[in-house]
């Protein structure tokens, strides 16, 4: 798998994985780092060291970033309105998106969608 997995034992890391499957495939989802580590059978002290460890940021951190991705290219791809886009991708507000975005890429989603051509 990864060569490098500091302390984390080899048959820890299929779990970790899963975790983050489990998160990609449900960013919108507020699953809790116990929901998380119970549905894929890992304890959570385990999942929250294996994430920092394989991605070098945390549980939650990871979730921002994958919405965050997505928030980024339904603002390239369509037409929802950045409200409409933040409570899409599972944030609470629209503040609370557009300051998570403007801290992750230096930039309001308004200006990110204005520098970018649109498909839609």
């Amino acid at each position: 798998m990864l060569p490098v997995r500091g302390k984390i034992k080899d048959y820890d890391v299929p779990y970790i994985f899963a975790a983050q499957k489990m998160i990609d495939e449900n960013p919108k989802i507020d699953f809790t780092i116990t929901d998380i580590a119970q549905k894929v059978g890992i304890n959570e002290f385990k999942l929250k060291h294996g994430f920092r460890t394989l991605f070098k940021m945390g549980v939650h951190q990871y979730r921002v970033g994958v919405r965050l991705q997505q928030a980024k290219h339904k603002l390239e791809e369509t037409d929802l309105t950045i409200e409409q886009i933040a409570y899409t991708v599972g944030f609470k507000s629209r503040d609370g998106f557009a300051n998570a975005f403007k801290k992750e890429f230096k930039i309001s989603p308004r200006y990110w969608r204005n520098q970018t051509p649109s498909v839609a």
